[in-house]
């Protein structure tokens, strides 16, 4: 399942982060997969590389 928009998080400096939230909603016990696809650069980026830091998970009681 696909989650949110695209999002450009470019900067031209390196080491700089942002912080993006994304409502995932499980619904089921288990084990559940999270995973980040790149899908385009934006026009100033030499190149395609991403990294993430960390996650937060937090539980709701929805």
């Amino acid at each position: 399942m696909n989650v949110g928009q695209p999002q450009d998080l470019y900067s031209a400096q390196t080491g700089k982060w942002a912080s993006l939230t994304v409502p995932i909603h499980i619904t089921s016990d288990g084990t559940h997969t999270v995973s980040y696809t790149v899908t385009g650069k934006n026009a100033a980026s030499t190149s395609y590389i991403v990294g993430i830091d960390y996650l937060t998970l937090t539980q709701t009681n929805n």
